[in-house]
């Protein structure tokens, strides 16, 4: 108990609202106005390309089960590519099988894939502010980093970003594994946090997903 409470207190501060077993709480439910993703607005620009009939053909069959318009498959495709595979391909990054990153998460010691998400993000999330010349905000922060590359690189589902009822900005994240990956994510995630905006923070984890509250009112994220 008294390992827990010195937890308790370091830069993670996790907390426990009575859970099940093995979770530390209940995933929140979200209303109308208090979910929120971060906006995505861009001015469209009409240009003109040529493709290869196959690729129209099967972007056309993307479509039509997605009930989007081509255009719509074809702004996604680019989207993706541009925020987040065409860096994956500069960098060769390994892309594997959701089951195959669950068999090693089963395996590898927890403190020290948390320690190497650390070092691995400090690095990429500097990179992304410094060469891009894009403000250190929170919301850039979840915009470029979580929304870009976490959601479309598959370590996460979702973020939400929403105010509790002292108007405590929290982030809420979803993913599909278990609750040892919410435990290192987490704690990687409130790392990059408080050592870019120095916020005191606490954790709740769930077993597919996991809140970080920033304890101060109102911090600057625009």
């Amino acid at each position: 108990m008294k390992r827990r409470r010195q937890k308790e207190q370091t830069y993670n501060n996790r907390e426990s609202d009575g859970g099940g077993e093995g979770d530390y709480g209940t995933i929140p439910t979200f209303s109308g106005g208090e979910k929120k993703d971060h906006d995505k607005t861009s001015k469209k620009v009409t240009v003109s390309l040529a493709l290869d009939e196959l690729v129209v053909e099967e972007i056309r069959k993307q479509a039509d089960k997605s009930q989007v318009s081509f255009n719509a498959r074809v702004n996604t495709i680019l989207e993706k590519y541009v925020k987040f595979f065409m860096l994956a391909e500069q960098d060769r990054v390994a892309i594997i099988h959701p089951s195959t990153h669950q068999f090693f998460l089963n395996e590898i010691d927890e403190a020290k894939y948390t320690a190497e998400l650390k070092r691995l993000a400090t690095e990429t999330i500097d990179g992304i502010f410094t060469q891009t010349g894009i403000r250190p905000t929170l919301d850039n922060m979840i915009k470029h980093v979580f929304e870009n590359i976490c959601v479309n690189g598959g370590s996460i589902r979702t973020v939400k970003k929403y105010f509790d009822e002292d108007r405590r900005v929290c982030l809420f994240f979803m993913h599909d594994y278990d609750l040892k990956w919410s435990r290192i994510l987490s704690a990687a995630f409130a790392h990059h946090i408080q050592s870019l905006f120095h916020y005191h923070i606490t954790i709740k984890v769930f077993s597919k997903g996991f809140e970080i509250k920033i304890l101060e009112r109102d911090p600057a994220t625009a």
